[in-house]
């Protein structure tokens, strides 16, 4: 499905930690990503919130996460 240029809700409805998705990303990429913890700071959150319906037919993280990888390998 090609979709054009834009800002598009990427939410699952399933809520996952910061520490999750970079576990499911090291997962599926088989590489470690560079992170540093720090303290829990998030003033923005109520803005974090969709603002838009999630899609009719979301596909699961894991699927999303290997859609965008492909799509990296193939634009560098």
């Amino acid at each position: 499905m090609e979709k054009s240029p834009g800002e598009y809700e990427i939410g699952t409805g399933i809520g996952t930690s910061i520490n999750d998705l970079i576990k499911k990303v090291e997962f599926i990429t088989g590489k470690k990503v560079k992170r540093t913890d720090q303290p829990f700071l998030l003033k923005e959150a109520p803005s974090l919130f969709a603002k838009n319906p999630l899609p009719e037919n979301p596909i699961k993280l894991d699927e999303g996460i290997r859609m965008v990888m492909e799509n990296l390998k193939r634009t560098n």
